[in-house]
């Protein structure tokens, strides 16, 4: 009935109606199909007698526990900023600092024709993307339990399922990105994809990854052409490959530090997510 309704919802048009205004590009977005994407893995996993962790009570009391929760949020938040301007720095004072947001402007943005795209496009995704990672995880560590190596292989598997589906950007006129653009967010949506899923582990909660993810895009689509000359320290084919490497090697490692300092804790919440819940019903 879901796929039914987001079906017939493509096929509406909107006339008389600014082309660049909120009304298309909400019509454009698929924000409308991430929310029914969070709805459907909401019911799914409730159906499955699993519980839906939006928001687990992980760190209720432990106010040490917290603070490194909001410290690691922080962290995140700032590597997203830093992946953006590094990207374009033309100093090595602003890979890390001195940052220039005059280089982003969602009205002039290269990727998309005005701020609203920008906006949408990006909730959407930190949406829709998510809830697919929270139920590619569920599953995986459904699928694993048995397995030593449980936790690690739900988190690259979902990485991994996260990854692949970005090749279609390549196709997406909209975007106007080259296969080997296409192919470094691949690699770079890996390495994210590998945090994000420990940060749902570590943290029982989805609503952090969605924040970052849609943040991060929102700070992608607002890049300027200004951006686009790729005389940075970073600039050409060679100099985007080291920064997708560096990124890769950033997220990947933050997730192997959440993994290894805080173990005890994700196994918890992974016992709490793969916990099949009772019920009332009764088989006669």
């Amino acid at each position: 009935m879901i796929n039914f309704v987001i079906m017939f919802c493509y096929l509406l048009t909107l006339k008389n109606v600014n082309p660049d205004g909120f009304l298309v590009s909400l019509n454009k977005s698929g924000l409308f199909y991430a929310l029914a994407i969070l709805v459907y893995v909401y019911f799914a996993v409730k159906s499955w007698g699993y519980e839906f962790c939006f928001n687990l009570p992980t760190f209720k009391g432990k106010k040490l526990q917290l603070l490194s929760f909001i410290l690691i949020f922080g962290i995140a938040i700032w590597l997203s900023f830093f992946q953006t301007f590094s990207r374009f720095a033309q100093r090595w004072q602003e890979l890390f600092w001195n940052w220039d947001f005059s280089l982003l402007d969602p009205t002039e943005s290269v990727r998309l024709k005005n701020a609203w795209p920008v906006f949408l496009y990006s909730i959407e995704a930190g949406i829709g993307e998510e809830a697919a990672r929270y139920i590619n995880l569920v599953l995986l560590l459904v699928i694993f339990k048995s397995k030593k190596w449980q936790i690690n292989g739900a988190v690259l598997g979902s990485a991994i399922l996260f990854a692949l589906p970005h090749i279609g950007n390549a196709f997406a006129s909209e975007l106007k990105q080259t296969p080997l653009a296409t192919a470094f967010q691949v690699i770079d949506t890996f390495g994210f994809g590998c945090f994000a899923a420990v940060l749902i582990l570590y943290s029982g909660k989805l609503w952090p990854t969605m924040v970052i993810h849609a943040l991060y895009d929102i700070l992608t689509f607002s890049e300027t052409p200004l951006t686009q000359d790729g005389v940075g320290i970073f600039g050409g084919n060679i100099g985007s490959l080291i920064h997708v490497i560096i990124s890769l090697v950033l997220w990947v490692s933050f997730a192997a530090f959440l993994l290894i300092k805080n173990r005890k804790l994700i196994k918890q919440n992974v016992q709490i997510l793969t916990r099949v819940q009772k019920t009332d019903l009764t088989i006669s």
